[in-house]
């Protein structure tokens, strides 16, 4: 398999927290919070995301901005409203196509170390969440398997948030928190 991520020992950016379906439609409201759980900052001018359904060519961003040491960094919208519980947007980028929220198959959201262009089916990402009922579209998560789906449909108005640095450990949260920087 293909892998961008530039070796095991590098520290890179998390995903933390996924929102993806509100009450009415998705359009220019969905956003993915990123931590920085490393010593130093971090550019995100060389990532990527990457998102939805039997590969992560569905969806591609490339990312830009820094990540201060032990922060966040949410990436979205362009609109905040209340709709999406107001994130307070670094980077306001509308998902095109929006983030799937079918749960059956699984879909998975992404971050790529590389361009969004290099992104291939098989691409090995840095970090990723796999959500849903299944993982029928076989969707490989930072280690390269093809696990079951880390966390099930958050549904409407809800989000999912990953709940410890290793892991990845994922919950669905009924109180989407973007303005919120966890430590774990």
């Amino acid at each position: 398999m293909e892998t961008t991520t530039g070796g095991m020992g590098d520290c890179h950016p998390l995903l933390v927290e996924v929102y993806y379906d509100t009450r009415s439609g998705e359009d220019q409201e969905q956003w993915v919070k990123l931590y920085n759980a490393c010593l130093g900052d971090i550019d995100l001018g060389g990532y990527s995301l990457g998102w939805s359904g039997a590969s992560d060519t569905s969806g591609t961003m490339d990312l830009s901005g820094t990540i201060l040491a032990d922060g966040c960094f949410i990436v979205g919208g362009p609109m905040s409203t209340s709709e999406n519980d107001n994130p307070m947007l670094d980077l306001a980028m509308d998902f095109n196509p929006d983030i799937d929220k079918a749960n059956d198959p699984g879909n998975r959201v992404a971050l790529f170390l590389g361009p969004a262009v290099a992104i291939m089916p098989a691409t090995v990402p840095v970090d990723a969440v796999i959500y849903g009922n299944n993982n029928d579209e076989m969707l490989v998560d930072a280690e390269g398997g093809i696990p079951a789906p880390h966390v099930g449909d958050a549904g409407d108005q809800k989000s999912i948030r990953r709940t410890a640095v290793a892991g990845p450990t994922w919950i669905i949260e009924s109180n989407p928190e973007p303005n919120v920087c966890p430590p774990f």
